[in-house]
């Protein structure tokens, strides 16, 4: 199958963005909360790391099974 599949990683990442997103909007209401973005900016450029690494590796594992299933060298 040549689509790429939701990986865990990625589900992970949309709800680290979910929270942040609102986190971010809430602070603007709630200043106490604001301290808190910092942590959650480095969270989420970690989750984003993670999640574009796993599905690199998806994405290479995609050409390798192709190569072989075409007889190419790898």
């Amino acid at each position: 199958n040549a689509a790429f599949r939701p990986t865990s990683f990625g589900k992970v990442n949309t709800l680290i963005e979910i929270v942040v997103v609102g986190w971010f909007l809430s602070s603007t209401s709630l200043p106490s909360v604001a301290p808190a973005l910092p942590l959650l900016y480095v969270l989420l450029v970690l989750s984003v790391l993670a999640s574009s690494a796993s599905y690199v590796v998806q994405g290479l594992n995609m050409l390798l099974a192709a190569r072989r299933r075409d007889g190419e060298p790898l």
